[in-house]
């Protein structure tokens, strides 16, 4: 029982690290926009 709480729990933390991971790439996307429109 107590196993099945823990992998849930480890289930949870990596999907919060995708989206951490989805919200950098963002970011990362953001940044480049930017500096294309300072280029104009």
């Amino acid at each position: 029982m107590v196993f099945e709480e823990e992998e849930e729990w480890e289930e949870e933390e990596w999907e919060e690290e995708e989206l951490l991971e989805d919200w950098e790439e963002e970011e990362w996307e953001e940044e480049e926009w930017e500096e294309e429109e300072e280029l104009e």
